[in-house]
């Protein structure tokens, strides 16, 4: 199949017009993505569910960090607040009184 100069024109020129459309949705969907990315790291889970949710956000491209920030940033979040709280009360039952 040969493509003429017009049609490689044509393409050329839909691109160009399209530049200002693509550029900011790009950099949209960059900084959700690195945002997204730090935010994980920085919780203090285990890396079984960040591995998960780093993978959601990568392949998932836009919609991945989105979803992380409406989901799962919160599920991190409780599950960590629930085993810190049944750390305490073993470690409460180890010692009585609740003195640690």
């Amino acid at each position: 199949m040969n493509i003429g100069i017009s049609d490689l024109d044509y393409t050329m020129d839909f691109i160009r017009r399209m530049l200002p459309i693509l550029i900011p949705l790009v950099i949209l969907s960059w900084t959700l993505m690195i945002t997204g990315i730090v935010s994980l790291v920085k919780k203090p889970n285990t890396w079984n569910e960040k591995i998960l949710w780093l993978l959601i956000i990568i392949f998932i491209s836009t919609f991945g960090p989105v979803i992380y920030f409406a989901l799962g940033s919160g599920m991190l979040d409780e599950k960590w607040v629930r085993e810190q709280d049944q750390r305490d009360q073993t470690r409460g039952d180890q010692y009585p009184g609740g003195l640690s």
